[in-house]
């Protein structure tokens, strides 16, 4: 080995035989991801909601729990607040003055 720039002897495997796998292998999971636990309400939280009116609002960054674009939510209008349910289970509470705004907007 007379020149730096040659590869050794030991590293030099441009003459062998490439590894053949079988299969490519995807390593098993050893833990399940645990199903989400959805509370129980109370009646009284229940009936609550009855009162709530189903709007569709185009939500900017107003609600960032529930997120942003066109949603279909149920608004339930308290004497200060508004609370926004989502379907999904997204819960918000928001001033009544922006939540008219956001109404007035659609």
């Amino acid at each position: 080995m007379t020149d730096l720039l040659e590869i050794p002897d030991f590293l030099d495997r441009r003459n062998e035989q490439p590894n053949k796998r079988s299969s490519s292998r995807v390593p098993k999971r050893k833990w399940k991801l645990p199903k989400p636990v959805m509370p129980k309400l109370p009646k009284n939280v229940k009936r609550r909601w009855k009162k709530a009116k189903e709007v569709r609002l185009n939500i900017s960054n107003e609600l960032p729990r529930i997120g942003c674009g066109s949603r279909t939510v149920f608004v339930l209008e308290g004497r200060k607040w508004n609370y926004v349910v989502e379907p999904n289970g997204g819960y918000q509470k928001i001033a009544k003055q922006i939540c008219d705004e956001m109404v007035e907007r659609n």
